[in-house]
């Protein structure tokens, strides 16, 4: 009787471990199910939330540029503002500056002119219509010259010849007539042609000054010329003076130089 009771003692606890053990299973059963619930819950709540957040995130991106482009644009627009009044402050005192110079220089050129007298205008049309006045008297007083210039030049007709006109007649003249034709030439027409020629014809003379020599003079002089020098004053001579003193000088001379050997 002991040994049954004993044994149902025994089977009473283990019933009650056995209840207990599953009811400690159903707690952790339930336990892990919700924790598990639980965690699968939060994992999407964590997915959600990172795809909520990377918006907030590029939102607040998206209004920072925003802002910033804003601030950007409003103080580029405060520099040009300000870059435009100094420049135009700048400017505005470099014209003042400009301004004041020129008056100063305005001012001191009136001063000058007032010194040394500068003349009006009228004065000075006066002075110009006087100077033309004056330029055509000269201009005609010149004319005049040079119109009794040549009624005095050994060839006739002379502003009415030509160039080879000129030089045809230049053997029919003297030294002292060709020089004047020259000065007159080389102030007036500056003809090459009759310069040239003239010229040629005048340093061809052996003895300067020809025409204003007396016969002694002449004849003292030709013992320094040789025979074709002596030979060109005799065709001169003969053209012009046919002096009988020049003329037998320089024969005798020429007989003696025949005669003379080689």
């Amino acid at each position: 009787m002991a040994e049954m009771t004993r044994l149902e003692n025994v089977r009473k606890q283990a019933e009650t471990r056995m209840h207990d053990a599953q009811e400690t299973i159903k707690k952790w059963s339930g336990t892990a199910t919700h924790d598990v619930r639980d965690s699968s819950h939060k994992a999407l709540l964590v997915s959600f939330g990172t795809v909520g957040t990377s918006q907030d995130a590029v939102a607040d991106l998206i209004k920072w540029t925003t802002d910033f482009y804003e601030r950007s644009v409003k103080r580029g627009q405060e520099m040009e503002d300000w870059a435009l009044k100094e420049a135009r402050h700048y400017w505005k005192e470099g014209r003042q500056r400009v301004e004041a110079a020129e008056d100063d220089l305005e001012g001191r050129v009136k001063h000058l002119v007032e010194r040394i007298e500068v003349p009006t205008r009228a004065k000075v049309q006066n002075l110009v219509e006087e100077i033309d006045q004056l330029e055509s008297k000269v201009e005609e007083q010149v004319t005049n010259l040079h119109e009794t210039t040549m009624q005095h030049l050994p060839l006739a007709n002379y502003a009415k010849l030509n160039v080879k006109e000129i030089v045809n007649k230049l053997a029919d003249l003297t030294v002292t007539e060709m020089q004047a034709i020259r000065d007159f030439e080389a102030s007036v027409g500056k003809r090459a042609t009759v310069l040239r020629e003239l010229t040629r014809r005048i340093e061809a003379m052996p003895i300067a000054d020809y025409d204003d020599l007396a016969v002694e003079q002449i004849t003292a002089k030709m013992d320094s010329l040789n025979t074709a020098q002596l030979t060109v004053i005799a065709q001169y001579e003969r053209a012009h003076g046919n002096r009988v003193g020049v003329l037998q000088s320089i024969d005798a001379r020429l007989h003696n130089s025949e005669m003379m050997p080689a």
